[in-house]
């Protein structure tokens, strides 16, 4: 028998709050999102804007710092349980890049954001 807890999927759980919130304001949430072509999943929420720019409903939902990206997607690494630390760093710009890569957008298209408790 295993004595390992299984992990919590938190950045679901974000997810879902900033779908509730979100949504109604014509932004889309995706979650368990594939980077690259080959990899596995990362454990990120996307946020894509529809328009080109927030608009007022959408800036009074969206936290400090993405309201004001003018990038169309934002990427978010959550970490409930981890601290800040310089690994969390290089994983959250390896994982925009990729994607950036996949996605064959500019670097001005994705915003990063990392969330940590």
């Amino acid at each position: 028998m295993s004595n390992t807890l299984p992990t919590t999927p938190w950045h679901r759980f974000l997810a879902a709050l900033l779908t509730t919130l979100l949504t109604p304001v014509n932004i889309t949430v995706q979650t368990d999102m594939p980077i690259m072509s080959d990899s596995p999943k990362a454990d990120i929420v996307l946020l894509r804007r529809a328009g080109e720019r927030w608009n007022q409903a959408q800036r009074e939902r969206l936290p400090d710092g993405i309201r004001d990206t003018s990038a169309h997607t934002v990427l978010i690494e959550f970490k409930a349980t981890e601290s800040l630390n310089q690994d969390k760093l290089i994983q959250l710009l390896a994982y925009g890049y990729f994607y950036r890569q996949s996605q064959q957008q500019k670097v001005s298209d994705i915003a990063q954001v990392l969330m940590v408790a």
